[in-house]
């Protein structure tokens, strides 16, 4: 093996978790040897084809050259395997993110050694809001009140050695309901390694917030159901606690006609009773937001 070849192959390897630089390194490797006819497998990996049975290269002149391109393609081809693997991790992770992005819940995930792995978009908004919750530098939920601040310390400190974890409620400020926040201990694998190389646990942290009362979507749930939109709209704002009467003087309509259109809801949906009305259309906007 030349030098160059050798500085090839690091380059290969350094290159396997970012698109560019592996682009980069395919092209150095088709500068330096053109083509490879007796190596069907490098031109497999080189050119990102799974199929390379008709790939029509030309053969290094040296024999030397030859025991070079060998070992170089099975350094390419392994590393082109470590590069698909990564890929489809990053594929995955990105997929999981957007799903947690989209959940009312606050989601946090830290590793094994007490660090942010992952914030979804809802709990950045409820630490945003400077109410009762902050991170300290490494990403690690806090909360404001000391009291509070010691309980969820000690639930993070337990499930990160495994423990059960557990519930905490954290005061805010104002009139505002406590948030509600689950500590979990994630399976070894997640934390990553330890000091002495052990696998260490990670933790899941969801957090609840019981006066975020999001608008339900008269559209979605007049898909889900349905429902025409007028009566769509009527379920929306008895799921968020708007009381009939105040419904039908905004919409205009009589306390006679809306609850007419309520009871012919309770048979569109195959209910018996406005709260078993509430709590499916919520389940179903809940599973279903978008």
């Amino acid at each position: 093996m030349t030098l160059r070849e050798n500085e090839l192959i690091d380059l290969l390897y350094e290159s396997v978790i970012d698109a560019g630089r592996w682009r980069h390194a395919l092209d150095e490797f088709r500068k330096y040897f053109g083509s490879f006819a007796a190596f069907p497998e490098l031109a497999e990996a080189v050119e990102g084809r799974v199929d390379a049975a008709c790939a029509s290269f030309d053969r290094p002149e040296s024999e030397a050259n030859a025991m070079g391109a060998e070992t170089l393609a099975q350094h390419v081809v392994r590393a082109s395997r470590l590069r698909e693997s990564f890929e489809r991790l990053q594929a995955e992770a990105l997929g999981l993110a957007a799903v947690a992005d989209r959940l009312s819940a606050g989601v946090i995930v830290l590793d094994g050694q007490g660090q942010s792995l992952y914030i979804n978009d809802a709990a950045r908004k409820f630490i945003a809001r400077k109410d009762g919750l902050t991170l300290d530098r490494g990403g690690r939920l806090r909360a404001v009140k000391r009291a509070a601040d010691r309980a969820l310390a000690l639930l993070q400190d337990k499930a990160l050695e495994e423990g059960p974890g557990g519930l905490a409620q954290v005061p805010r400020e104002g009139d505002m309901r406590p948030y509600a926040i689950m500590v979990a201990p994630l399976p070894a694998s997640s934390g990553g390694l330890g000091a002495s190389g052990e696998s260490r646990a990670g933790i899941l942290m969801l957090i609840h917030d019981p006066d975020s009362a999001e608008k339900l979507s008269a559209r979605v749930l007049a898909e889900i159901f349905g429902l025409t939109p007028k009566t769509a709209e009527l379920v929306a704002a008895l799921a968020v606690g708007e009381e009939l009467k105040d419904y039908a003087d905004r919409a205009g309509l009589s306390l006679h006609t809306v609850r007419f259109h309520l009871k012919s809801t309770f048979l569109r949906m195959g209910v018996r009773s406005q709260a078993q009305l509430v709590r499916l259309a919520v389940r179903a906007a809940a599973d279903l937001h978008f």
